[in-house]
């Protein structure tokens, strides 16, 4: 047999070669439909109030922006994002609780947990016990203090920002690139 001669391919070669062709068409195509989705749901909400379409034009904006970089990536952002609005304590969103900070620090445990459930929760025991400590504490003080709801308010608020908050950051396991990236938007977000 001499070398020139050519040999057809098999046809489950074509065929694959084909589906491979394909195959760059879902990864577009499935967020255009989600998306489209959301805002034909959101729509009728949108519609009746300014705030709620400037939550709808926010949660869209997040759908896409998860979509193009991903979830950890865009929950790793989030988190530097609520790194930075750390600072800025006025800027909330009508109740004390819901502060920008809190708001992306919740939005990025959301983005990452389909990636936490696989991995377990491991804290420190001081942590835990200064957390059970505090909680234990609060709850004694609470109901003698002069304000008993303001004074839950405050174990509330203090369980979210010293106990909640760095749990949910130790379960995400931020790399050494993202903590300097957290620290640096905690710097700007204090300069500002």
């Amino acid at each position: 047999m001499s070398s020139n001669t050519r040999t057809r391919p098999r046809p489950e070669t074509r065929r694959f070669r084909r589906a491979k062709a394909r195959a760059p068409i879902a990864p577009v195509l499935v967020p255009v439909i989600v998306v489209a989705v959301v805002c034909v749901l959101l729509l009728p909400a949108a519609l009746s109030s300014p705030l709620i379409a400037a939550a709808v034009i926010a949660i869209l904006s997040l759908l896409g922006f998860a979509i193009a970089v991903g979830l950890d990536r865009a929950s790793n952002t989030m988190l530097v994002m609520a790194f930075g609005f750390a600072p800025l304590t006025l800027a909330t969103l009508g109740l004390p609780i819901l502060s920008l900070a809190n708001v992306c620090l919740f939005t990025a445990f959301l983005l990452a947990l389909p990636r936490l459930l696989r991995e377990p929760l491991r804290l420190p025991g001081m942590f835990m016990l200064g957390a059970a400590l505090l909680t234990i504490m609060g709850l004694i003080a609470a109901p003698i203090a002069i304000s008993a709801a303001v004074s839950l308010g405050y174990l509330l608020l203090a369980v979210i920002g010293l106990i909640l908050g760095p749990a949910v950051v130790g379960w995400m396991a931020p790399t050494n690139r993202q903590m300097w990236a957290m620290m640096i938007a905690f710097c700007i977000g204090t300069a500002i």
